[in-house]
């Protein structure tokens, strides 16, 4: 299957998509939300990646070497809805993220033992 770019509505690069999965790469001490402390993803892009028939979501975080990943019908289901001033955004709580990384260490908020409910 061929990778897919995708963008935001503004047409700035926000990932790629390729068999059935989307995958992005960011630096989580900008990204990650804080609170709710979770991942968000544009309502645009959500509405997208069910059209292209999306199964899991990938967010690779370069700095702790971390990868995140959920079935997308979980981040769909389970996802709130988020409006900062950046437009729609659907976010997933850390809660409902597996994760698994190469650096030997845990997620700075796995370390401190946050409840994230």
């Amino acid at each position: 299957m061929v990778e897919v770019r995708i963008k935001t509505g503004a047409g700035k690069f926000a990932g790629t998509f390729e068999n059935g999965v989307y995958s992005k790469n960011v630096r989580g001490s900008v990204h990650m939300l804080r609170s709710p402390l979770g991942w968000s993803i544009d309502k645009d892009i959500v509405d997208n990646l069910a059209r292209l028939g999306c199964v899991e979501i990938q967010i690779f975080d370069k700095e702790s070497k971390t990868l995140y990943y959920a079935r997308f019908e979980d981040f769909t289901e389970k996802a709130i809805p988020l409006n900062r001033g950046f437009g729609e955004q659907l976010v997933l709580s850390l809660n409902y993220w597996d994760f698994s990384n190469t650096s030997g260490t845990l997620p700075e908020y796995k370390k401190q033992g946050e409840n994230n409910d």
